[in-house]
């Protein structure tokens, strides 16, 4: 048989529908595989940003929620523009993405649909610009709903050679539109070499919404790592992100949630610059803690051979926006770059206004009352470091591991914003100390670890609450400073709490406060006559509430180890401190073998007791007494005094410690005596800085708390002396 002709069909194959094996209904091919999501190779035939957007306007355009960016072997998608993951002219509104490059703002309209943009693992991204945001994430949906971007690796090719900090400011990984943008998630995302990694509210309308954001798996490496800007109450939170950058979280205002994952910074610059023609100091208007205005100093001074990183960056700062000096008499001083002049090398510094607050400001003029000049004009060595920051903002973390070799704040805050933060379960896998650079023969990293020293590793004003976060004893180093201020009232303002901390090193306290709280001056600054009776942060005592003591004598040059001092601090060391002084409302428990030892002392025979403070007595068996109390001080003694070599300059709160069997035993909140010639005088230790060789003291008077002397005479001798007892016994045990 013949066949002449064959059936034709008139449906066209896309318009068949027909049900897949076990499926639900009857679909046509193209809704089957269009319908659900875009795939970005049918919208173009170059990996670049034009095929990326042409796929992200179509998903919009159809209505289709998900857009897919599969991965190919070898292939680099370039984005020569910004992405939008928005409507067409919703962000983008009239505005070119040339004009965004030219670092013009987005503009926003209502709450728009969102969608998800997905891509492969292993799947690269690369931007070629550095003056706008790589991906755009736009308004989306009313209430908690947004945007959902997963996978996207972005790496900035302009920024790989290049400090982060030298980027210009807009130059960011991804970027949060504000006015609707809430809720968006990022899953598995990584920004390298921006500016920031990831930003909220770039386009800052007015600071409202872009927040409420799920940040998971996602890492950057970047000069800021996550900066959070705006938002109406709604938490930014991060699970499990890792971080490495110079400053890893920034807020200005937003609170943001951290939940694990890795952070720090594993290097910073740093560099040791011979400077000449220095000049003496000048008066500056500055601020502190709360806002408190003051007299701080500036000087200027010639750099040699500087590099890059004393020019001036777009944001206006510096990559070195740290430096110090140390000088014989002053110990390592911190201070900040405020300009520099590439033409003829010459840098402006100001001194840390914490520093200068707090040793000298309301007791002694630095610039006339010292002999601070003559020290500065004759150093010739300046250390500039980039410091780094953890936290800086409203920032609540819990379980995450930090872990930094460079000069890095745990925590950092304005001095006219009052900020809280919880670091809950941190595991610090390094010494922030960083004790490792002190003798290791580079002078660049001496100035990270002299940085260490004088810059604060907290900087508290609002609440901070440091808890069970245990130091592990192969990190523990020397000493850092914690400056802060509890603003010299009892609301629930401006509290530093530690509790469960063990082997966390004793840090020095740096009591700032602004000038109209209700600190003292001058003086003790503890006791029960003030307005604080001695529940809040002093000069002399420090501050913060603390649930057990972090400080006490060590016997050798090992390393400060708790062990050691919860055994010398006898009842004490279980007792909750206010700063270096155990709380008003504690009373430490001695036994009576530890009375009777006070009260015949030899060195190493009995335990540190607090001076003014009631202990209780008590022990199994025979009592004799149920309280005592040592009225012959207002700090701890040995009741013995300790060999040491000392010298000072007078009208200074330096003295350096050059020898002597007990070099090792001094401790912030000890009551030492010092003779220069003109009879004993007593003053507190309020800072030990055992590699530094040097301790600072704070004078037990009314009038004044430096050292006593003529500003330019060296003072020395070779006894620090300790107050002898002077126990009061109260009642019987019952």
């Amino acid at each position: 048989m013949t066949i002449t002709s064959f059936p034709i069909a008139t449906t066209p194959f896309s318009s068949s529908a027909f049900k897949a094996t076990n499926g639900l209904v009857d679909r046509t091919d193209p809704d089957r595989w269009g319908k659900d999501q875009i795939n970005v190779l049918d919208y173009g035939s170059t990996y670049d940003d034009v095929t990326i957007q042409a796929a992200i306007d179509a998903a919009f355009n159809l209505d289709i929620s998900r857009v897919r960016i599969p991965y190919h072997p070898g292939a680099l998608w370039t984005l020569n523009n910004p992405v939008f993951q928005d409507p067409p002219g919703n962000l983008r509104g009239s505005l070119t993405s040339a004009q965004l490059l030219a670092g013009q703002t987005a503009s926003t309209t209502n709450h728009g649909p969102y969608i998800s943009v997905e891509a492969d693992w292993r799947t690269r991204f690369t931007s070629t610009f550095n003056t706008a945001p790589a991906w755009w994430v736009g308004t989306g949906g009313a209430g908690a709903a947004g945007h959902h971007v997963k996978g996207i690796s972005l790496i900035n090719s302009t920024g790989v050679s290049v400090n982060g900090k030298a980027l210009p400011t807009n130059c960011t990984g991804f970027a949060i539109a504000s006015e609707g943008s809430v809720g968006a998630v990022f899953e598995g995302c990584s920004a390298q070499n921006f500016y920031a990694g990831f930003r909220t509210a770039q386009n800052d309308m007015n600071g409202s919404l872009g927040e409420g954001n799920k940040f998971l798996y996602c890492t950057t490496g970047s000069y800021i790592g996550f900066w959070f800007y705006g938002g109406s109450g709604l938490v930014n939170t991060l699970f499990h992100c890792n971080v490495g950058a110079i400053r890893n979280f920034v807020s200005a205002g937003a609170d943001y949630l951290v939940i694990g994952g890795e952070h720090g910074a594993s290097q910073s610059a740093r560099k040791a610059c011979t400077m000449s023609s220095v000049s003496t100091l000048s008066t500056l208007a500055d601020t502190v803690a709360g806002g408190g205005s003051f007299t701080n100093f500036t000087f200027t001074a010639t750099i040699s051979s500087p590099d890059v990183n004393w020019n001036v960056c777009p944001d206006g700062g510096f990559v070195y926006n740290s430096a110090t000096i140390k000088l014989a008499s002053f110990g390592v001083v911190p201070l900040v770059l405020t300009a520099f002049n590439q033409g003829t090398g010459v840098a402006t510094f100001k001194i840390w206004p914490g520093w200068t607050w707090y040793h000298y400001n309301q007791e002694v003029a630095l610039d006339t009352g010292t002999d601070f000049n003559t020290e500065l004009q004759a150093c010739t060595t300046v250390y500039a470091v980039e410091r780094c920051t953890y936290a800086e903002g409203p920032g609540h973390f819990i379980g995450t591991h930090y872990e930094s070799q460079a000069l890095m704040a745990l925590h950092d805050a304005p001095d006219t914003t009052a900020y809280d933060a919880t670091f809950e379960n941190l595991r610090i896998n390094s010494d922030p100390a960083n004790s490792q650079y002190d003798n290791n023969g580079n002078a660049d990293d001496l100035g990270v670890f002299y940085g260490s020293q004088a810059f604060p590793w907290i900087r508290q004003i609002g609440n901070i609450r440091l808890i069970n976060s245990p130091m592990p004893s192969s990190k523990v180093g020397e000493h850092v400073v914690i400056e802060g201020s509890d603003f010299g009232n009892d609301s629930d303002t401006g509290r530093l709490i530690v509790e469960n901390c063990r082997g966390l090193f004793h840090p020095n306290l740096r009591y700032v406060s602004g000038p109209g709280s209700s600190y003292l001056p001058v003086g003790v600054g503890y006791n029960d006559s003030t307005v604080s009776k001695g529940q809040f942060g002093t000069k002399a005592f420090g501050f913060g509430e603390w649930d057990r003591t972090v400080w006490g004598p060590s016997v050798n040059a090992n390393p400060p180890d708790t062990l050691i001092y919860d055994v010398r601090a006898g009842g004490t060391s279980t007792t909750r401190y206010c700063g270096y002084r155990p709380n008003p409302g504690e009373m430490p428990r001695l036994t009576v073998a530890d009375v009777t030892a006070i009260a015949s002392p030899s060195l190493n025979a009995q335990p540190t007791m607090c001076g003014g403070m009631m202990h209780q007595v008590s022990q199994i068996g025979s009592q004799l007494w149920a309280l005592v109390k040592d009225n012959g001080g207002d700090g701890f003694s040995y009741y013995a005094d300790l060999t040491i070599s000392w010298s000072y300059k007078g009208q200074t709160q330096v003295v350096n410690l050059t020898g002597g069997t007990h070099i090792y035993y001094p401790f912030a909140g000890l009551e030492i005596g010092l003779d220069n010639g003109g009879g004993v005088v007593w003053y507190i230790v309020t800072g030990y800085y055992r590699k530094l060789g040097y301790m600072t003291v704070y004078r037990e008077s009314t009038t004044a708390s430096v050292l006593v002397g003529t500003k330019t005479v060296t003072y020395t001798g070779t006894v620090i002396k300790q107050r002898a007892p002077s126990l009061q016994h109260y009642g019987a045990p019952v």
